[in-house]
C-alpha cells in the first residue's frame, strides 16, 4: 500500500503518465509471478524462494542484457566464470536445501504428550 501511495510522488516531479507495451507485459508477467512464489513459498520455504527466484532474476538480466539491449561485457571469460558460479549455487543450493520433514521424531513427541 506504501508503494502505490508514494509511486505517485513522481507525477509531482513532471514525469507525464505514460502507458507502454512493456508496462503491461511486465504486469503479465508480474502476477503469475509473484502467485508462483507464494506457492513456492508454502512448499519449501522463505530461504529457499528467496534464494532461488533471486538467482533466476539475476541470470535472466544477464540474459535480457546481452541479447535483447546487446550491452558489451569488459571480459567475456569472467562474466561466462560469475555466470557458471551462479548457476552451480543455484544448482547446489535448490538440490541440497529441502525444509524439514514433518515425520519422525516431531510427530511422536507430539503424540506422547497428549496422551
Amino acid at each position: 500500500m506504501v508503494c502505490f501511495l508514494t509511486c505517485w510522488f513522481v507525477v509531482l516531479l513532471g514525469e507525464e503518465i505514460r502507458w507502454t507495451r512493456w508496462g503491461i507485459l511486465s504486469g503479465l508477467f508480474w502476477v503469475p509471478a509473484a502467485a508462483c512464489g507464494i506457492y513456492g513459498i508454502r512448499n519449501a520455504g522463505l530461504a529457499i524462494c528467496v534464494g532461488t527466484w533471486s538467482s533466476c532474476y539475476v541470470i535472466t538480466s544477464f540474459i535480457w542484457g546481452i541479447l535483447i539491449f546487446e550491452e558489451k561485457v569488459q571480459n567475456i571469460f569472467h562474466t561466462g566464470l560469475a555466470f557458471l558460479t551462479l548457476g552451480i549455487g543455484l544448482v547446489g543450493m535448490s538440490t541440497y536445501s529441502k525444509p524439514p520433514s514433518s515425520g519422525g521424531k516431531a510427530s511422536s513427541s507430539s503424540s506422547s504428550s497428549s496422551s
